[in-house]
């Protein structure tokens, strides 16, 4: 970060959602190939607390999927899809207060997701924030409560629709600094990868500070 040097990427984690979001191969021989002849672009890192992230952080019970997600041997979206469903009847969402910059928007309230993101995409094509752009200079703020087991059923296509805007109550802001209070310390997640974090939390975009090696469009 914050130097010349550029960031080539070959995908080869579970979800590979960083490079499905800058639209990168997902075949090796296909990334290698376009590092021979890159084309360079600057893009913006999400920073919460001393932790930085590419495509998204979570406090919610995307936070809990990530925790019990990252202790399972069997890697894909088969077992994210089971200990979602395994966990979604026993989350309790907790209060949290936020304030943005610049605008000073509050909210206070229980969501049931609440995803910063940078990029519009979690992985496997789920989409949290379908207008977020990487060299925005901002966040999306991602705010989701809670509906009834039917209708999570019902709505959860639409996060693959790259619809998520449409589902009842959905909350979305943009900012470049996100201040958070919660009453309970916890994990949170940053690209999927749980944290233990605060009551207290600060979260910023730190733009244009990495160079990636992308696709010639």
């Amino acid at each position: 970060m914050h130097s010349e040097t550029a960031l080539g990427v070959i995908p080869a984690g579970s979800g590979n959602g960083f490079a499905a979001n800058l639209n990168l191969p997902l075949r090796t021989d296909l990334a290698v190939k376009l590092l021979k002849e890159p084309v360079y672009k600057y893009i913006d890192i999400g920073k919460v607390d001393d932790h930085i992230f590419t495509c998204s952080c979570g406090i919610g019970w995307e936070a809990v999927i990530a925790t019990l997600f990252e202790g399972s041997k069997i890697r894909g979206p088969l077992p994210y899809a089971t200990i979602a469903i395994s966990t979604f009847l026993q989350f309790e969402p907790q209060e949290i207060e936020i304030e943005t910059e610049p605008d000073g928007w509050k909210y206070r309230g229980r969501p049931m997701l609440f995803t910063i993101a940078n990029m519009s995409e979690y992985a496997y094509g789920a989409t949290i924030a379908p207008d977020a752009k990487e060299d925005d200079g901002l966040l999306d703020i991602c705010i989701l409560p809670r509906h009834g087991l039917l209708n999570t059923v019902k709505y959860t296509p639409e996060l693959f629709r790259k619809r998520i805007d449409t589902i009842p109550g959905f909350i979305s802001r943009l900012a470049s600094k996100i201040t958070l209070h919660r009453a309970i310390a916890g994990n949170i997640h940053v690209d999927g990868t749980p944290i233990s974090a605060g009551k207290d939390i600060e979260i910023e975009v730190l733009k244009s500070s990495l160079k990636v090696a992308v696709k010639n469009h």
